[in-house]
């Protein structure tokens, strides 16, 4: 054997070598990340279980405390910037190891501590009462509360110790490309939908009461991060998008929900001052929703159609100018937004049981 062919095998043997290292390093950091993600003491027993050379390798690719076994999360700089410069922890994607989604229980007993992230948050409170500031508001959570919060954002979550919340943590762009797909498969615009993709709206939160298909599919994510398949990122992505389309599907956000209720309120003032010449389409333009989620948002909260609502409207009108008023019927026609008599006269007998001459007669004048 010459010189140049031994060392061409040393180098082989050598290369062997590191990829072997590389692969144990990568299986024991997905095995302490998923341990360490939804039980410490799993993840303690794992570590008690390493040789001196396995807790090397798995050193080389990850910060953690081996005493308390708490993943660190976040780079000592990172760490240390957010601390000194902005009083607020800030958590990088790095911590999320191999996982584009990593689910874990809330550390229970947890100050409040200020701390914003890289990535995108969905928690959920299974059970007690937490307390939570988000961009300056608080928010008192109870079981059922569902929130998304978006990538850098502020806020400071205490946990008390009966509390049990389930997170998880999901990358900027994994939950960009679940929400564009999402959303390209429904035929029309979820509640909150423009909220979630927007820029400048920091979270939504919604209140679900007790639903036990969302506690289900949140275990199902933690699970599936504590006994990782092969598939696992594939296989948590799907579930996350579950439990989007079950989300939007079932419930609205508390912000939207407030601020439809109060769009909602102010509907019959317009159709009132619009009642001659609005349409659906100018409504809901008026509003600022889409056709197809503005008539389903009116049918959700008032059991009725738009077009329901705004005929009633208009027999309402048209019964107060025939009884206080000498209008004629074409007149009240034009007012009520009926393009001809025959057909106003028809809408008024199926509401009131009498024509628009009968009921003026009725009244006496």
């Amino acid at each position: 054997m010459t010189l140049t062919s031994l060392q061409a095998d040393m180098g082989k043997s050598v290369r062997s070598a590191e990829r072997l290292r590389a692969s144990e390093q990568e299986q024991l950091l997905e095995q302490y990340l998923a341990l360490e993600a939804v039980s410490p003491r799993r993840c303690q027993r794992f570590l008690d279980g390493l040789t001196e050379e396995q807790r090397r390798c798995l050193t080389e690719n990850a910060h953690y405390d081996g005493d308390a076994c708490l993943h660190r999360m976040v780079s000592p700089v990172s760490w240390e910037n957010g601390l000194e410069e902005e009083s607020v922890a800030v958590f990088q994607e790095s911590m999320l190891g191999y996982f584009n989604i990593l689910a874990r229980r809330a550390r229970r007993h947890s100050p409040p501590c200020p701390h914003r992230h890289a990535f995108a948050e969905l928690y959920y409170i299974v059970r007690g009462v937490c307390a939570d500031t988000i961009c300056g508001n608080d928010l008192d959570l109870v079981p059922g509360d569902l929130v998304i919060l978006m990538p850098d954002t502020e806020h400071c979550l205490s946990v008390p110790g009966d509390c049990l919340i389930y997170q998880a943590a999901i990358r900027e762009s994994t939950l960009r490309n679940i929400w564009e797909a999402f959303l390209a498969s429904c035929p029309q615009p979820p509640s909150g939908g423009e909220t979630l993709g927007a820029k400048g709206n920091a979270y939504l939160l919604f209140r679900t009461g007790v639903e036990p298909e969302l506690r289900e599919l949140m275990e199902q994510m933690l699970e599936e991060c504590a006994n990782p398949h092969r598939f696992f990122n594939a296989m948590l992505q799907g579930m996350l998008s579950s439990l989007l389309a079950l989300l939007f599907n079932e419930f609205e956000p508390e912000q939207e929900r407030r601020q439809n209720d109060r769009d909602l309120n102010q509907l019959s003032h317009y159709l009132k001052m619009h009642i001659s010449e609005v349409t659906l389409a100018s409504a809901a333009a008026h509003f600022g929703f889409s056709v197809p989620y503005f008539s389903t948002l009116v049918r959700r909260k008032t059991g009725r159609s738009f077009s329901e609502i705004l005929r009633e409207q208009k027999m309402e009108l048209a019964a107060k100018l025939l009884a206080e008023s000498d209008a004629t019927m074409r007149e009240i026609c034009e007012k009520t937004g009926y393009e001809s008599v025959s057909q106003f006269s028809a809408s008024f007998k199926r509401r009131f049981g009498r024509t628009p001459g009968e009921f003026r007669a009725a009244q006496g004048r």
